[in-house]
């Protein structure tokens, strides 16, 4: 569990209501927790095909036929790199796509920044509507 959730009750919106939003610099307070196990297990495994892909994580050249790990973002790795990468932190080291993770209140933690990002997305709309 996040260090800086450790204290926070299970009913978060509760005490804090559903219109409640982060403060702008809480990405940089909140660290990501590793990716939940058992969606790392089901990472699929796939054979390199063609030759010059390349591993971001290592930057060392895939040999043809030899196996990598996917994620769901479609970017593959050597499944050792991924594999540690993903015991860090939960999201592709490209793209940064995220995966699901164990921690409950990160888990809250995205799903309040995914309404609080729908909102604004929502109010844009409407501004540009009322000029259109």
């Amino acid at each position: 569990m996040s260090e800086f959730f450790q204290f926070v009750p299970d009913d978060i919106h509760a005490i804090i209501g559903e219109n409640f939003s982060f403060p702008a610099n809480a990405d940089s307070i909140i660290k990501a927790p590793p990716a939940s196990a058992s969606v790392v297990e089901n990472l699929p495994v796939i054979t390199i095909e063609e030759k010059g892909k390349e591993c971001i994580i290592c930057l060392k050249e895939f040999e043809v036929g030899s196996k990598g790990m996917q994620m769901p973002c479609k970017h593959t790795y050597h499944t050792e790199c991924i594999l540690h990468w993903l015991s860090k932190t939960n999201s592709c080291p490209l793209c940064r796509e995220e995966l699901p993770t164990d921690d409950q209140f990160y888990e809250e933690y995205r799903k309040m920044k995914k309404r609080e990002a729908q909102r604004k997305e929502m109010l844009k709309d409407l501004h540009n509507s009322m000029f259109t």
